[in-house]
């Protein structure tokens, strides 16, 4: 597939007029070639100018919030989430429409003055190796202003921003019938997850054990239950035609797979302990085998049994 690189800026001098105006957005929008299938290769992003406060006597002021900078095959629709205690965040990084993105932050700054603190997906060892694939004809470089503590800044507060940023792509054509798929499937991410709420709280922090398994509790496996050389010699060892053979009737099969099922506390093992019948006993039952009683036909077969009636012995529809 033929690789595409793309150079591209943002500049642009915001201002905020009263502490109701803290969300800014810079947008920049790349036309692309329709019917392709492209997938991201690499992306950075260079301050040319930092993101600072102009017209204020001291120079290089930061920016006092969080600045999400978003790369999206898609127009961007803000969240109804936060950002770092800021509001109308950008969507996760786990969305598919995410392709880049970036977050940005003045009070996560390093000791020098003009550094600002960086996180972003995907890091540096990842971007190298992403394949992130995307149909629409379009992408959208986004910059969002969040700014912090709104009312206690001087309005207007005005900021300056100039940055660039590089990105490359390969791309190849493909059906049509792949292709609307792919734009049906990218529209609807882009109107969903306006709130994210993945993942469920343990009630009990201190004791795990039977959230996922009940090994670390004790340290191991749980112990089982050796099954008898006589019962392994009547039901699962296969003897030849001329010897004879104990057969087993339905309601011991049963008792198998009501014994094998036994619950017992821990650490104790899986089965019946008294009959030597282990857990794993249920893996190897016939097909149909169960613990309760065994209908005679299934679905039933109901007949019209009444003398009085026509049809005598008639199958009827249940």
């Amino acid at each position: 597939m033929p690789i595409v690189e793309v150079r591209e800026d943002l500049t642009e001098d915001l201002v905020f007029e009263n502490d109701q105006d803290a969300v800014k957005v810079v947008t920049t929008k790349v036309e692309l070639k329709s019917g392709m299938q492209r997938n991201m290769l690499q992306m950075d992003l260079f301050w040319d100018t930092l993101p600072q406060q102009i017209g204020v006597p001291e120079s290089n002021i930061p920016f006092a919030g969080v600045i999400e900078f978003i790369v999206t095959p898609t127009p961007l629709i803000l969240t109804k989430m936060s950002v770092d205690g800021t509001p109308l965040a950008t969507p996760n990084a786990s969305n598919e429409n995410v392709l880049y993105k970036a977050i940005y932050s003045a009070e996560e700054r390093a000791l020098s003055l003009n550094a600002f603190g960086e996180r972003r997906f995907p890091q540096d060892f990842l971007a190298t190796q992403s394949n992130f694939p995307w149909y629409h004809p379009t992408l959208y470089f986004n910059l969002v202003f969040h700014l912090r503590d709104a009312d206690a800044q001087v309005y207007p507060y005005v900021s300056r921003t100039r940055c660039s940023f590089y990105t490359s792509f390969a791309e190849k054509r493909i059906s049509k019938i792949k292709y609307g798929i792919g734009l049906l499937r990218e529209f609807a991410q882009s109107q969903t997850m306006q709130i994210s709420a993945q993942g469920r709280s343990l009630i009990n922090v201190t004791d795990l054990a039977g959230q996922y398994s009940p090994l670390y509790t004790w340290g191991g496996a749980r112990p089982e239950i050796m099954i008898s050389g006589q019962n392994l010699t009547t039901y699962f060892v296969s003897q030849s035609g001329q010897e004879a053979e104990t057969m087993n009737t339905s309601t011991q099969l049963r008792t198998f797979a009501s014994e094998s099922r036994t619950m017992v506390p821990n650490p104790e093992a899986f089965g019946d302990a008294a009959t030597g019948i282990p857990y794993w006993i249920r893996e190897f039952l016939p097909l149909g085998v169960i613990t309760g009683a065994i209908r005679p036909q299934r679905p039933p077969r109901v007949t019209q049994d009444d003398p009085g009636l026509p049809g005598l012995g008639n199958v009827i529809c249940v």
